[in-house]
């Protein structure tokens, strides 16, 4: 064996290099930061993109409930279907056909209209403005109009019909001059194929 002399490991040791450490220690704390920052940002900016969401679903139904009438909304509901026959009420000049009924909640009934002019217009200009035919039913009052464009022959309505009106009611039928095409009778018990 050699004599040899052992290797000093004594000078490659470089201790704990202050600047190394702080350098370190500083990376980690603003990385540290960063994210924190980051991350908050980030889950304040989901909330109220999730909010914003909630608010304008609101916003929408509030539209949908101004925009679609009760009737409306009770005719466009109805899954069972009540109406087995859509009678055809031959008035003075139009024609009006029962097309749909439905219960309403709390009540009543919701009952759709098509008017016919048959082939005459249900608009036209009178005494500086245009008149609308208007249904209405006699016994409560209720009135659904018939809203149509200029030189429109058909168009149609929703009327609510309260409970107190029974299942047999009249419709008479105006334009908003409240002159009359005449006066019908709508019994549902004739109509309706449901109890």
């Amino acid at each position: 064996m050699k004599d040899e002399a052992p290797i000093d490991l004594q000078p490659l040791d470089p201790g704990e290099p202050r600047d190394l450490v702080k350098g370190a220690v500083r990376r980690f704390r603003l990385r540290f930061v960063l994210f924190t920052v980051v991350a908050i940002v980030g889950a304040v900016a989901l909330t109220a993109w999730a909010a914003s969401i909630v608010i304008q679903s609101r916003n929408l139904a509030e539209a949908r409930e101004s925009i679609i009438s009760p009737p409306q909304r009770a005719v466009a509901e109805d899954l069972v279907g009540y109406t087995c026959m859509t009678p055809t009420y031959a008035l003075e000049g139009i024609d009006v056909t029962l097309l749909q009924s439905a219960p309403m909640p709390g009540g009543g009934w919701a009952v759709h209209f098509v008017v016919d002019g048959n082939g005459s217009p249900l608009t036209s200009e009178r005494e500086g403005g245009p008149f609308w035919t208007t249904l209405v039913l006699v016994s409560a009052g209720t009135q659904g109009r018939v809203s149509v464009q200029p030189g429109a022959t058909w168009g149609e309505t929703y009327i609510a019909v309260p409970a107190a009106a029974g299942r047999r009611f009249e419709i008479q039928v105006l334009d908003n001059h409240l002159d009359s095409a005449g006066t019908f009778t709508v019994d549902l018990n004739d109509v309706l194929c449901a109890p």
